[in-house]
């Protein structure tokens, strides 16, 4: 976890004690602003998703608050933990539609309560999903033993399976 507030106050200070003329003062502090934003390349990493996935996700709206420099997205903390929350929310199967509405919120995190419920939702769905496989399945293993059966007893099988 990284945390350059620190640095901000401490680069303030040295800064305020150097006797500089203040436009000096300003251009090494935006300076040193400049050196820790987190550019997309550096979001990917920390994210683990790809480039092209974090662009894709900005272009759907799933980021809402990220900010820009020139034609530059600037990640924040936050920004990486909603990245890594999407990744997670896909490998258990959500939709990038399903997460638009609680990652919208202009609050300083996601919207927890509705992803509870969300997940509460997929559950169930996914219940429902195992309990018709199983039917298929089962319905699979009867043809396959009719189909045995029917060699068995007559090597051309000639019998329809139902």
């Amino acid at each position: 976890r990284t945390n350059y507030s620190w640095l901000f106050v401490r680069a303030s200070l040295i800064l305020a004690n150097c006797n500089l003329p203040l436009k000096t003062a300003l251009v090494y502090w935006l300076n040193l602003r400049y050196l820790i934003m987190i550019f997309i390349g550096k979001a990917a990493t920390l994210s683990g998703a790809s480039v092209k996935a974090i662009r894709h996700y900005d272009n759907l709206g799933l980021l809402p608050n990220l900010g820009r420099t020139g034609s530059y997205r600037i990640f924040t903390e936050r920004d990486i933990n909603i990245i890594k929350l999407i990744k997670q929310a896909q490998e258990v199967g959500f939709k990038l539609a399903e997460l638009k509405t609680v990652l919208l919120s202009k609050e300083s995190s996601p919207a927890w309560g509705e992803i509870v419920n969300m997940m509460r939702l997929k559950d169930a769905k996914i219940t429902k999903e195992i309990s018709l496989l199983n039917e298929k399945q089962t319905i699979l293993r009867q043809y396959s033993q009719s189909i045995r059966d029917c060699l068995i007893n007559d090597p051309s099988c000639s019998k329809p399976l139902v």
